[in-house]
């Protein structure tokens, strides 16, 4: 869900968001409250080997910014996801609708 909750996030002009962006979209998605230390653990996974390094990490800490390693990851995600009815087109609609 993390994975796909980046996906989602705002991205800036070079592609990259902050933790605090993830855990907003989260909150969204999930309608609960999510801090970046809920998902700090994850992000830092998915720099590493260990998770096939999806996203790339820029910075220092407490101000690290991540993208994913891959651009053409970050819609498949979403896709893989609606596919697995993980998300609906409907919460992408409303997700969309709150970033403006």
């Amino acid at each position: 869900m993390t994975l796909l909750t980046c996906a989602l996030t705002t991205i800036d002009g070079y592609g990259y968001f902050q933790a605090n962006d993830v855990a907003q979209t989260m909150a969204s998605l999930m309608q609960e409250d999510c801090s970046v230390s809920d998902i700090q653990k994850h992000l830092t996974e998915f720099t590493t080997s260990k998770r096939s390094n999806v996203l790339q990490r820029q910075g220092t800490a407490r101000r690290y910014k991540y993208r994913f390693s891959d651009p053409m990851l970050q819609p498949y995600v979403i896709i893989q996801s609606m596919a697995e009815n993980l998300i609906t087109e409907s919460k992408l609609w409303t997700l969309e609708q709150s970033s403006f």
